[in-house]
């Protein structure tokens, strides 16, 4: 088992990120299909294709029962918020 203090030493809150874990990023376009407004979407995706979020996760063991844990940010509007999950 792995102590918190090990599992937490990864996570750099500052810029969101967990040191040796590649964030997948996801943009509008990829989420094609994902909205029912597709008018709407369509719309957006011709004023650009930002990137509206991504998420890295920390996978420290593989039996049942072991908690991992991730961080996402997510973009709205050019401001971005991260989460912890």
């Amino acid at each position: 088992m792995l102590s918190i203090g090990k599992i937490l030493s990864g996570y750099n809150p500052v810029t969101g990120e967990i040191p040796g874990r590649p964030a997948v990023k996801r943009r509008l376009s990829d989420l094609a299909g994902c909205f029912a407004d597709a008018p709407a979407y369509e719309m957006a995706l011709v004023a650009g294709n930002p990137m509206l979020y991504s998420v890295a996760a920390f996978e420290p063991a593989g039996g049942d029962g072991d908690l991992h844990y991730g961080e996402s940010a997510c973009s709205c509007r050019g401001k971005s918020a991260t989460s912890i999950s």
